[in-house]
């Protein structure tokens, strides 16, 4: 383990085995296992969980990372899904590491992004929504960013985002040297990939891109010919609905009905269209010639309920919500799975010794997630957190999250247990089963907190008309929020 993250690991491994017991049991394998049809991926003969070597060398490597709006990892085919929704992320995941049980630390596009890009939480870096009651949060400005960090050593930078939320304007722009975003409300993932495949032809060496897709959030409305990709009448999504109790119909905030059968299913197709976009941008970076020299990361920013315990959209501190896809594939990555809980917030410690050519040490130095390619096993709880715009008084619901048991506290203070291993869809609260373990998490989740809001500043300032305007339409901050 690097310093990112020591002080808070240990302060939770320690109170969570300290206080009202032994450690939990763990699930065979240390991870989650397979759920439903998911088995199908799992059970496949890949190698089990393993830490990889450190890329040898001086040369900076370039990195490319990719993120990719509203998705859930368990709609991927890499993660066991029955239809090929993902077959270019398949491919790099079969010659890559794969994480399978990584959770975003807030379920909202903005938070989400500046604590990949900071390697703290919400709590910490301050921004909690991507628009609240009028309000936009702004970041902690004492807090470094990966695209800053690597500028200063000379890296060509530059990002290509598909959406309003991560307009240049809230400071997620910080150490991009090219910062394009649509012009618009949002824009085809396409005409994002076309941005940034122009700018590959004459970027420098060493770089650092970033590619953001927004083609998976509501609403879903698959391009042609991915809206006809899979067949209706094939029983997965009905059977996906089963299995996680998903009604026919449920209201998104402000009351409008949707259609879920209908909705999951055009879903699927917005996957695979967002996939194709991977693929072509696979495709140009072999062709730079650099394709040894690249490390590629792809991850989600959040999930998606789907209808799932009844919501629709995202911004609860589900599994639903906050379960994403996270690969890595590139020098020094041998193939394998990573199956402990871990946090989005872990990319830049896990990322930093891939770069050996660099010495990071303030962005090093401010991380509070943690390097799960270290070579001792991390397996620390994960707290995340719900988003503001989920409740009409700022308060949150938070979970902490361990193999087998999640405590998830309600912004009313009631806190729900779920064994993951029996109950991985978390339809089954067990708290009055098993109040030894509801005790336990509480008194962790406490001290996790409280750490993490040592230090932190939160300030907002009043959104322009633009702004207000824009994210209202993509469904942020409205009469529901």
């Amino acid at each position: 383990m690097t310093r990112c993250g020591l002080t808070l690991a240990c302060l939770t491994t320690l109170l969570l085995q300290g206080c009202g017991g032994d450690a939990p049991e763990s699930a065979p394998g240390a991870g989650i296992p397979p759920q439903g049809e998911s088995a199908r991926a799992d059970a496949r003969s890949e190698p089990s969980a393993r830490r990889v070597p450190r890329a040898a060398g001086d040369e900076p490597l370039d990195l490319v990372l990719v993120t990719i709006d509203t998705v859930r990892a368990d709609r991927l085919s890499c993660y066991g899904y029955p239809r090929r929704t993902t077959p270019h992320l398949d491919a790099l995941a079969r010659g890559g590491l794969r994480f399978t049980r990584c959770l975003a630390p807030v379920p909202t596009t903005l938070p989400s992004h500046t604590s990949m890009f900071t390697g703290v939480m919400p709590l910490r870096h301050g921004v909690l929504a991507n628009l609240h009651q009028g309000l936009v949060y702004e970041r902690d400005p004492g807090l470094q960013t990966l695209a800053e960090a690597l500028s200063d050593r000379g890296y060509d930078t530059a990002a290509f985002v598909s959406a309003l939320p991560l307009r240049r304007q809230t400071g997620i722009d910080a150490g991009f040297e090219v910062y394009d975003q649509p012009k618009r409300l949002e824009r085809p993932g396409s005409r994002t990939t076309d941005r940034a495949l122009e700018w590959l032809l004459g970027a420098q060496e060493p770089m650092f891109l970033w590619v953001h897709w927004f083609d998976p959030h509501n609403p879903y409305d698959p391009p042609a010919p991915w809206d006809e990709a899979f067949d209706p009448d094939d029983g997965v999504v009905e059977a996906w609905m089963r299995e996680r109790r998903v009604p026919d119909r449920a209201a998104r905030l402000g009351g409008r009905e949707v259609d879920l059968r209908t909705a999951n299913e055009a879903y699927d197709g917005e996957l695979r269209a967002t996939d194709e976009e991977l693929g072509r941008l696979v495709q140009a970076l072999k062709e730079r010639g650099r394709w040894e020299r690249t490390l590629l990361v792809v991850i989600g920013d959040h999930g998606e309920g789907l209808g799932q315990h009844g919501e629709p959209a995202h911004g609860l501190a589900w599994d639903d919500h906050t379960r994403v896809p996270w690969v890595i594939h590139g020098p020094g990555v041998e193939p394998g799975l990573i199956e402990e809980v871990c946090s989005a917030t872990d990319i830049v410690p896990t990322l930093l010794p891939l770069l050996p050519a660099l010495r990071l040490e303030r962005l090093e130095a401010q991380c509070a997630g943690v390097d799960r390619l270290a070579g001792e096993a991390n397996s620390g709880a994960v707290h995340t957190q719900s988003s503001p715009r989920q409740s009409q008084d700022r308060r949150l619901d938070h979970s902490l999250t361990e193999a087998r048991w999640k405590l998830l506290r309600t912004s009313d203070g009631e806190e729900l247990l779920f064994d993951l291993v029996a109950d991985p869809h978390e339809l089954k609260d067990l708290a009055e089963q098993h109040p030894e373990e509801v005790s336990r998490l509480s008194v962790a989740l406490d001290a996790v907190l409280a750490e993490e809001q040592r230090g932190g500043t939160s300030k907002t300032r009043a959104a322009t008309e633009e702004e207000e305007t824009g994210l209202e339409a993509l469904g942020y901050g409205g009469a529901g929020d």
